[in-house]
Order: structure tokens, then C-alpha cells, then sequence
């Protein structure tokens, strides 16, 4: 039986990946640099999925004077315009209200830092969750479990009485390696059945989550 669902937050809560793009390119411009190159897929996939730390390395390439000059652009870009274009995905509050009405617990897996509290409040949608677990509370972040793994122990509750909504390679591995049940939303993600949206999971669990 259903008893627990943990959302990733960027691609999934939020619908923010041009918004990712656009302030990355912000931080590039500001520091006197190109913008991402859209070509490249693999620089694509880690600003869209790591933490920012490790996308200022990515981006810097190993160049301490560049991740200096990109630290101090991020800065006057994240104050001048904090969320951009950052959207709530359409049909969450929906699925959200029907959840809390079934008494399923709900929980966010991220990569964010600190600002997820700040970002859940500012789309009026962080009393709904019951447990937020961040890239800056656990040791080794996704693709690793033990965020994943933290929150099963928190609620107490089985990898089978759970289920994990992500939309990036680090939600599959990270569900893959605590064996529980995966949905990946909007993207074809190895073998993970897609949700197209919020709706999927009503119809899938109906049992669970009657009307």
C-alpha cells in the first residue's frame, strides 16, 4: 500500500530548466564569458542535475581564476532576479490536495542547497510536505541513496510502500539503489515507466487514493 511519496524539486515540482539555463548564462555573461553551448549534451545534463558547487567547477573547467570571476557573478545575479522563470509545475497543488487527503506522507529529495525552503514557500506549496532533505543534509548527494534512504528511515516506512518521482539520470540511480519504485516525470529515463502528469499517479494508485 502506498504511504509515501518523495518528489525531486527542479523538473519536477518546479518547472525550472529554462530558468537553470538563463541564470547560468547570466553567471557566464557577467563574468565576461559565452553562454552555455546548447550542442554540448553533457554540459547540458550536469547544470540541469548537479549541485550548484560542482556546476561552477563544470563551468569554471578546472580554472581557478574563471570559478572565482563566476562565484562573483552569481552572486549579483541570484539578487537581482532569484527565481526567473521558474514555474510550479501545472497539476501539482491538484495531486498534492489529493495526497494530504489520503494521509500519504510527502517528502522532496533534491540537489538544491538551502534555498529549497525559500522556493517551496514562494509557490505557496511547502506546508504540504513533511520532510525536505537537501544536497546540504547528507553526506553524498544523488545518484546516491542516502538521501532516499533517510527519508524511508524518518517515516519508518518500507521501500515498498514508497515511491520516488524524479526526472534526471541521479533520481533513477538513486531509487535504482534503494529499490524503490520510480517515476520518471515528462522524460524517457532508462527503463523508468514516464508520467506525462500528476494525474498518472492518481489513476495508478486509485486504490490508494480514492476521490
Amino acid at each position: 500500500m502506498l504511504k509515501l511519496i518523495v518528489f525531486d524539486c527542479d523538473g519536477v515540482i518546479v518547472n525550472s530548466e529554462d530558468a537553470i539555463l538563463d541564470y547560468y548564462d547570466k553567471v557566464l555573461i557577467g563574468a565576461g564569458y559565452l553562454p552555455i553551448d546548447r550542442e554540448n549534451k553533457y554540459l547540458l545534463s550536469g547544470v540541469l542535475s548537479m549541485m550548484d558547487k560542482d556546476i561552477m567547477r563544470l563551468l569554471a573547467q578546472d580554472d581557478a581564476i574563471k570559478l572565482e570571476k563566476l562565484y562573483q557573478s552569481s552572486k549579483e545575479v541570484y539578487a537581482a532576479n532569484e527565481y526567473g522563470n521558474t514555474v510550479l509545475s501545472e497539476g501539482l497543488k491538484d495531486l498534492l490536495d489529493k495526497l494530504k487527503r489520503n494521509n500519504i506522507k510527502l517528502a522532496v529529495l533534491t540537489n538544491r542547497g538551502s534555498s529549497l525552503p525559500s522556493l517551496l514557500k514562494h509557490f505557496d506549496v511547502y506546508n504540504y510536505f513533511d520532510k525536505l532533505i537537501t544536497a546540504a543534509d547528507v553526506t553524498v548527494p544523488k545518484p546516491d541513496p542516502e538521501g532516499l534512504n533517510c527519508i524511508l528511515r524518518y517515516f519508518k516506512i518500507s521501500k515498498d510502500e514508497a515511491i520516488f518521482i524524479g526526472d534526471a539520470e541521479p533520481d533513477y540511480y538513486a531509487a535504482k539503489a534503494a529499490k524503490v519504485q520510480f517515476y520518471s516525470y515528462r522524460k524517457k529515463n532508462k527503463d523508468a515507466h514516464v508520467i506525462s502528469n500528476f494525474s498518472d499517479i492518481s489513476d495508478i494508485y486509485h486504490n490508494d487514493l480514492p476521490l
